[in-house]
């Protein structure tokens, strides 16, 4: 059991990383532009990946697929991610327990 369940999360894991950085190789979906389908490949293969495999890793994934869209600065997305005292504020308390 545990082996297939490790079989499933690879396949899951694949079909999220082509969903996060190849979803403007799909076929465009009529009334989105390629920046949308870009942004809602991203959003859907971090939503499988949260839900199927783990919160951790995924979420720094994440912010680095958000770097890399056209149009959107990394300096921007690193700033709205942990420009927040809140943020640094639990990502220490996480490291002290």
């Amino acid at each position: 059991m545990e082996k297939r369940k490790g079989v499933w999360n690879w396949i899951i894991v694949g079909v999220s990383l082509i969903l996060l950085f190849g979803a403007d190789l799909l076929p465009l979906i009529p009334g989105l532009g390629a920046s949308g389908q870009r942004v809602l490949g991203l959003f859907l293969g971090a939503v499988m990946l949260w839900l199927f495999v783990d919160i951790g890793w995924p979420s720094a994934l994440v912010i680095f697929a958000l770097g890399v869209l056209p149009g959107v600065k990394t300096g921007d997305v690193l700033l709205s991610s942990f420009g927040n005292a809140t943020v640094w504020f639990l990502i220490f308390s996480f490291l002290l327990t």
